[in-house]
């Protein structure tokens, strides 16, 4: 009989893998794993931690996780409440219509492990997502359904990279004051928050947090707080 630990070592090793899962709990997975295939996890609600390598990232509502093969990753729920997420594993080798185009879009200079989408396009990922949780690992030796997941994957790939270019990691890094900031919004929204509240928050005057915020994300305190309120609102 197979451990825990090995059930998930020989899922995760599976070229292609979808598991789109409502939970009402919840879920960590207390030990360090790596697989050799890409993964996507889509959180649509709830709040998961990622420790990837030694870099802790605070998943929520709306954010896309990208791990690349060979990345040390485990996953740690902050609290009980629901979520719901989807998980995708995929090889390039799984793709040869679009291959280098993976390998060209996902690449850790290009673009960032986190990814917060927009607003205005969580109704069109969350399609592609859908239509893509339709699919599972026999539809590859299919040729008909092979092409469709081609063609849909390379939609969402093209999609991830617009998304990075519009708001990209290097608009918040570099400035760990806004990196709080912007953790700060994203674990508080639901209450009555301000600029001069998340100011007190992170140690520094409202007026330099607003230019900080500005400088390093490309729009307004209000404007990011409207955004993130609407995200989590859809």
């Amino acid at each position: 009989m197979q451990s825990p630990e090995q059930a998930v070592y020989q899922r995760i090793a599976e070229d292609f893998y979808i598991d789109n899962m409502r939970l009402d709990h919840g879920t960590s997975m207390p030990y360090f794993h790596y697989h050799d295939a890409y993964e996507l996890f889509y959180l649509k609600e709830g709040r998961k931690i990622y420790i990837i390598d030694d870099e802790d990232l605070d998943v929520s509502g709306g954010d896309l996780l990208i791990i690349r093969p060979g990345e040390k990753h485990r996953s740690v729920s902050p609290d009980n409440k629901p979520q719901y997420r989807l998980i995708m594993h995929f090889k390039e080798s799984s793709f040869v219509r679009f291959r280098d185009v993976i390998g060209e879009v996902l690449i850790p200079e290009k673009l960032p492990r986190l990814l917060k989408i927009p607003s205005k396009k969580i109704a069109t990922m969350e399609d592609l997502f859908g239509r893509i949780s339709t699919f599972d690992a026999k539809d590859v030796k299919n040729l008909v359904r092979h092409a469709e997941i081609e063609c849909v994957m390379f939609d969402l790939i093209c999609r991830i990279r617009d998304i990075s270019a519009s708001f990209s990691k290097k608009k918040t890094s570099g400035n760990r004051t806004v990196e709080s900031a912007v953790r700060y919004i994203d674990q508080n929204h639901c209450t009555d928050i301000s600029l001069e509240s998340v100011a007190e928050a992170v140690y520094v005057s409202p007026n330099h947090l607003s230019t900080l915020f500005h400088r390093y994300t490309g729009m307004t305190f209000s404007r990011y707080l409207t955004d993130v309120r609407i995200r989590h609102a859809v």
